[in-house]
């Protein structure tokens, strides 16, 4: 093999390694039986305006406090998989007094985790926001429907911000 493609390798190698540290593998969001999970959907009803919209709020006030980030850390934690820098940071928050350090983490804030990871909550949501395609000149009322949609989504854009 020459110099040439050696080196060629070897670059490969690296920019492979640098990638694979810089894109965190899916996380098995799989729990057993004795693992208290919670069905973030099971308070709402999201075929109303109102109940999608209470279940909007509730997601963005989950992204922003970091519990959804918190939960990520410690479902890492229990696999032993290495934590990014926001995961490190949101488990050393973490305050325990009554429990052992060394024991499995059932519930935060008297929370337990979710029966889905967050990218699949967002995903329903928005599936949900998404209104069926219709005409927008073969009604009057479409302005209000486009105003609902808008404020939503300002509220989605507002996770990005913070």
């Amino acid at each position: 093999m020459s110099k040439k493609r050696r080196k060629t390798a070897k670059r490969n190698q690296k920019r492979s390694k640098i990638q694979s540290l810089q894109r965190p593998k899916p996380i098995p969001w799989k729990f057993d039986h004795g693992i208290p999970t919670e069905d973030f959907f099971e308070h709402y009803d999201t075929d109303d305006d109102r109940g999608l919209d209470e279940a909007l709020d509730d997601f963005i006030w989950a992204m922003t406090g970091k519990s959804f980030l918190t939960w990520e850390a410690v479902v890492c934690v229990e696999l032993g998989r290495q934590l990014t820098r926001p995961q490190r940071a949101a488990l050393s928050q973490l305050v325990c007094f009554d429990e052992p350090v060394d024991d499995e983490i059932l519930y935060i804030d008297e929370q337990p985790r979710t029966t889905e990871p967050w990218y699949v909550i967002f995903s329903k949501i928005v599936s949900r926001m998404l209104v069926e395609p219709f005409r927008t000149f073969e009604s009057d009322s479409w302005l209000g429907t486009y105003g609902v949609t808008s404020k939503q989504m300002t509220k989605l854009l507002a996770i990005s911000v913070v």
